[in-house]
């Protein structure tokens, strides 16, 4: 007696072809769900900063920043030149006693 399982497992090439079809076509329907959601989720972030960035503008501002310092002098002492006060009159003192710059 012959044994034909060997054979039952064959497949049409055609069928064969079909098959593989349907798994690309739905290889590429997943990918291209996958991409809309992920499109979905940016523009609805940047519908979000786009409305708290308008609402930012419209708002007038909570509290005035305080008034730059004048050059010439600010809160800590320091008066602009190298001699005096301030962070300029200790480097310049700590340098002078090694010998440099003076």
């Amino acid at each position: 007696m012959s044994n034909y399982n060997k054979w039952d497992n064959i497949a049409d090439s055609d069928e064969e072809e079909e098959k593989h079809t349907k798994q690309v076509q739905s290889l590429k329907n997943e990918e291209r769900e996958d991409y809309r959601r992920e499109q979905d989720a940016v523009e609805m972030w940047l519908k979000r900063q786009e409305v708290a960035i308008s609402r930012a503008e419209a708002e007038p501002p909570k509290a005035t920043p305080p008034p730059m310092p004048s050059r010439d002098h600010d809160s800590s002492g320091y008066s602009g030149g190298l001699g005096g006060g301030g962070l300029g009159g200790s480097l310049m003192g700590g340098m002078m006693g090694m010998g440099g710059m003076g």
